[in-house]
């Protein structure tokens, strides 16, 4: 479920640190880092790199022997220490800061925390539910894919001879 925040942390944090710690910070940026904080980004991101790393184990015993290394590298470059910077910018540059202050409102209400509770669940549930659906259809994929298997082989060989020169 953690998951789902994660993957969207990485899809939009690659940015570079454009916020340096040096210089005074705004209002816009303080608006954007008490969202963050009433959205519990920081426990979300680590938590769910610890629970990606878990379930990558788990699936791939074979990696064992690299889970020191692994552990140590994702703990280094997808935590929270590390992102929030990029993240910070991410949300200063899609909302304005009046925005940040309202969707932070929001999360603060009773039904803005009972989304942040269920949403992970939610979420959960409705990537099981599509993954169900689609295995209710798997036959028609394989279909598919054998249709086309055919379709590729019976295009091969014509690949070939046009590809041979003509002897003389």
């Amino acid at each position: 479920m953690r998951s789902v925040y994660l993957a969207l942390f990485f899809m939009l944090s690659p940015l570079g640190a454009s916020l340096a710690q040096t210089e005074p910070v705004s209002t816009h940026v303080q608006a954007a880092r008490e969202l963050l904080d009433v959205l519990q980004t920081e426990k979300v991101i680590n938590g769910s790199v610890e629970d990606e790393l878990k379930l990558e184990f788990m699936q791939n015993p074979q990696l064992a022997p690299l889970e020191a290394i692994m552990r140590q590298f994702f703990t280094k470059y997808a935590s929270w220490e590390y992102l929030k910077d990029d993240i910070l910018h991410l949300y200063t540059d899609a909302f304005t800061e009046s925005e940040l202050k309202e969707i932070s409102a929001f999360y603060r209400t009773k039904i803005g925390q009972k989304v942040l509770e269920l949403f992970p669940e939610l979420m959960g549930r409705s990537m099981a539910l599509g993954n169900q659906k689609a295995q209710e259809h798997i036959g028609e994929l394989q279909e598919m894919v054998r249709k086309r298997q055919k379709e590729l082989e019976q295009e091969n060989p014509k690949q070939e001879n046009q590809e041979k020169p003509n002897p003389k």
